[in-house]
C-alpha cells in the first residue's frame, strides 16, 4: 500500500509515534523495576505466580497508560470520532500488552542458569539456579501422590483441559534411609484437552480413561530418563505439584518443599529471543499505526473529543 509521505502525514506520525514510544517503553521499564525491586530476590514482598506476571498483570496494566495518554487529539475523522479513537487505542493496548508479557517472561528467567550438582543435597547451595542436572539420585516409589485440575480455554471456551500432577521423593541414592520428611520431590505432569461441548457423562468418562492411562505410565516410568530438572518457581504448576505432595503426606506443607520437574527436552536459553520479540512487538505496533494514520485528517488545534 502506498503511503503518502506528505507534510500532513508526517505531522500525524509526529503527533502519535513519539508519545507512543515514550508510553510503552516507560511502562515496560516501570513494571520491570517494580517486579525486580519488590517481588524478586531472596526476600520478595509477596510471592506472585509467574502466570500472573506474564499474562494477567500485563493485560491489566496495559489499559491505564494507553487510555490515559493516547488521546489522538490532533486527528480528525469524517464520522464516529470516538469509536475511531478507541480503535487506535486498541492498537496501542495490544502492542503494550505484548511488550509487557514478553518482557516479563524474560524477567522470569534472566537470572536463571543451569548447574550440575552431585546430588539433591547440593541444590541448597545453588538456590539461585532454576535448572539442574543431578549426577546421582534415586526415586522412592513407595511414597507418591497425585493431584488433578481442570480448566477451560480456547475461543468461546471450547476446550476442557486436564492437568494431572504426580510426585515422588528424590533421594541421594537407592539405599538411603528416610529418617525425616523428604524435602525434594520428583514431579511429572500430564495434560490433555477435550471438547468442552461434550456432555458431563462423556467428560467424566474421558477423564477417568486419561487418569488411568497416566497411572499406568507412572507404574513403568523411567525416572532416570530425562535431560534436566526445573526447580518450579511460584506458579500454578508448582501449586499443583505441592497439592500432590500434600496428598502423599496427608498433611499441610510449606515453602520448604522443593519441586523438581523432569524435563526431557534439551535445555535451551531463550532469553535473547524474548528481548528480540519485545522490540519486534514494538516495531509491529509502530507499523500498524503508520498504516492506520493514512486516512485520518490532521488539525493543528486540539480536538475536544
Amino acid at each position: 500500500m502506498y503511503i503518502p509521505l506528505n507534510k500532513r502525514y508526517l505531522l500525524k506520525l509526529k503527533s502519535v509515534l513519539p508519545l507512543f514510544t515514550i508510553v510503552v517503553w516507560s511502562s515496560v521499564l516501570v513494571l520491570g523495576l517494580v517486579r525486580w525491586w519488590l517481588f524478586m530476590g531472596q526476600y520478595p514482598l509477596l510471592e506472585v505466580n509467574e502466570e500472573m506476571w506474564e499474562l494477567y498483570i500485563p493485560a491489566f496494566i496495559a489499559l491505564g497508560p494507553i487510555w490515559y495518554w493516547m488521546k489522538f487529539e490532533r486527528l480528525t475523522f469524517r464520522k464516529s470520532q470516538r469509536s475511531r479513537v478507541e480503535q487506535l487505542q486498541l492498537i496501542g493496548y495490544f502492542t503494550l500488552f505484548g511488550m509487557l508479557a514478553v518482557s516479563q517472561a524474560y524477567l522470569s528467567t534472566f537470572e536463571s542458569r543451569m548447574v550440575v550438582v552431585k546430588d539433591v543435597k547440593q541444590i541448597e547451595q545453588m538456590k539461585e539456579a532454576r535448572y539442574y542436572k543431578i549426577d546421582t539420585f534415586a526415586v522412592y516409589k513407595p511414597i507418591g501422590g497425585a493431584y488433578y485440575t481442570s480448566s477451560v480455554d480456547g475461543r468461546f471456551q471450547s476446550n476442557l483441559k486436564f492437568d494431572i500432577y504426580f510426585v515422588n521423593p528424590i533421594l541421594t541414592h537407592k539405599k538411603q534411609f528416610i529418617t525425616r520428611t523428604p524435602r525434594f520431590w520428583y514431579g511429572v505432569k500430564f495434560n490433555k484437552k477435550i471438547s468442552n461441548y461434550l456432555n458431563s457423562q462423556e467428560k467424566q468418562k474421558r477423564f477417568q480413561a486419561f487418569y488411568q492411562e497416566c497411572v499406568n505410565k507412572m507404574i513403568n516410568y523411567d525416572f532416570q530418563r530425562l535431560d534436566h530438572f526445573e526447580r518450579k518457581p511460584a506458579s500454578f504448576d508448582r501449586q499443583g505439584f505441592r497439592n500432590a505432595v500434600r496428598n502423599a503426606l496427608q498433611r499441610p506443607i510449606n515453602n520448604e518443599f522443593v519441586i523438581l520437574e523432569a524435563k526431557n527436552k534439551v535445555f535451551e536459553n531463550k532469553d535473547n529471543q524474548k528481548v528480540i520479540w519485545t522490540f519486534l512487538t514494538y516495531f509491529i505496533g509502530c507499523g500498524v499505526y503508520m498504516l492506520a494514520l493514512i486516512k485520518p485528517g490532521y488539525s493543528s488545534e486540539l480536538s475536544d473529543e
